[in-house]
């Protein structure tokens, strides 16, 4: 079996022109949450800061510092994400990378990669941020930088999903907005859940781990304190209460490893499943191999002399009884610019490729090369192969002269198509007398 290689420089080309997107903006990208960050320290500093000086042993500002890092963190994952494979589909260039030779695990492994960096990168910016407010001491800095690549790289997936699945802008922000967003502040990130214990309600995930690998304070409880509580529950409950308590670390770490691994899947499935409503393209099989000998081509043209002196080299190919095509090359080429659409065309049309008088094996009279004198030729060599009325195609030079067909005979043309076309220069203003 075949071994697939990893397309190193098509993921690295995407990620590289998703962070240089970001770096476009790189002001209001670092400008915006110094602010935000700011604002939350002045805001909940004189709100809830003067009434509650310490949470878990630790001062409120130190307290809140790991939930603005993840408020950052969820809303800028979903967004970079979603909105980096959006809008290819939005503005179209999304046909550049379905025709890329690069896999649907490359390209997710590309944009999540991309959205992930910012989102970090967004992350130590805060806090770095917050140390000028308050005094921070990181008690574990390698599961804080774990915890923050892992929780990055599993909202980036997310988020992925979430530009695959928006048909526009109002789906593109309606999870983030009204569901990961109210998640976020009711999750513990700015106050702590030792109340909402109280009620039954003791789980803020990601921001509890985030800020044990800060502080060493989990659910606003200090981690001694937390080990005495737990101990205590152990002996007063055995029965009910010891596995479930000594299990809740390991728990939520293989929770988040297993929704990361999900999404993962889902993303590359979703786009798997979606690049073709993406493109909005018809699946188009393989053409057959193109094995054509150009200089047999060549040597295939056949000449046929013209009623007005000239001889004009063409090949006529492809299903004879189905519609006739003609094919105009443009200015210096010849009825090799069509090679690459014979597999296409032959097995359904009648293929007339031309040599236009100047070109290829066509002859090179001293005059005259006029858009009518092109599309005479091309009619009288239609009279001559008995082909009353023909589908006509040009491209360059050639749709000029496809254009001038149709207008001189109209009934012998069924349909023009022009490529890299124009309607010739506007008329000139006339002097009103």
């Amino acid at each position: 079996m075949p071994r697939i290689a990893f397309n190193r420089h098509g993921v690295w080309a995407i990620y590289q022109f998703e962070i240089a997107r970001s770096l476009r903006t790189l002001v209001q990208s670092l400008v915006t949450p110094v602010i935000t960050t700011s604002l939350y320290f002045v805001v909940f500093g004189a709100a809830i800061g003067s009434r509650l000086s310490t949470a878990g042993g630790v001062s409120y500002g130190a307290f809140i510092v790991p939930g603005l890092i993840m408020l950052a963190l969820f809303t800028e994952s979903l967004s970079n994400a979603s909105f980096g494979i959006y809008f290819p589909k939005f503005t179209g260039t999304i046909y550049e990378l379905l025709s890329a030779p690069v896999s649907y695990v490359e390209i997710v492994i590309a944009y999540v990669g991309a959205a992930s960096t910012k989102s970090v990168v967004l992350g130590l910016t805060i806090l770095i941020t917050a140390s000028l407010f308050v005094p921070i001491k990181i008690l574990h800095p390698f599961w804080m930088i774990a915890f923050l690549l892992l929780t990055a790289f599993t909202f980036s997936l997310f988020g992925f999903i979430i530009g695959i699945w928006a048909k526009g802008f109002e789906q593109l922000q309606f999870i983030p907005m009204l569901i990961i967003t109210p998640l976020t502040f009711l999750g513990g990130a700015f106050y702590s859940c030792e109340r909402r214990h109280q009620h039954g309600h003791d789980r803020g995930i990601s921001g509890n781990l985030l800020r044990h690998s800060c502080l060493g304070v989990q659910n606003g409880i200090p981690a001694e304190k937390l080990a005495q509580r737990r101990w205590r529950t152990r002996h007063m409950n055995q029965n009910d209460g010891a596995n479930q308590n000594s299990r809740d670390g390991k728990f939520l770490g293989v929770l988040v490893l297993l929704c990361g691994a999900f999404l993962a899947a889902s993303a590359i499935g979703s786009f798997a499943n979606a690049a073709p409503a993406v493109t909005a393209a018809p699946v188009v099989t393989a053409p057959p191999r193109l094995d054509i000998d150009l200089n047999a081509f060549d040597a295939s043209k056949k000449l046929m002399a013209l009623p007005n002196g000239e001889s004009l080299a063409y090949i006529d190919r492809g299903e004879r009884s189905g519609p006739a095509v003609v094919l105009i090359h443009g200015y210096t080429d010849n009825a090799r610019d069509w090679v690459p659409m014979l597999p296409y065309l032959s097995k359904h049309y009648r293929l007339i490729l031309v040599d236009i008088r100047g070109h290829g094996r066509s002859s090179k009279p001293e005059c005259c090369y006029t858009r009518l004198d092109f599309a005479y030729d091309i009619k009288l060599l239609l009279d001559a192969l008995g082909v009353q009325k023909a589908d006509i195609v040009g491209h360059s030079l050639g749709s000029i002269i496809a254009q001038t067909f149709a207008e001189y005979w109209p009934e012998r043309t069924a349909h023009v198509v022009l490529v890299s076309s124009t309607g010739g220069a506007p008329p000139k203003p006339t002097r009103l007398s």
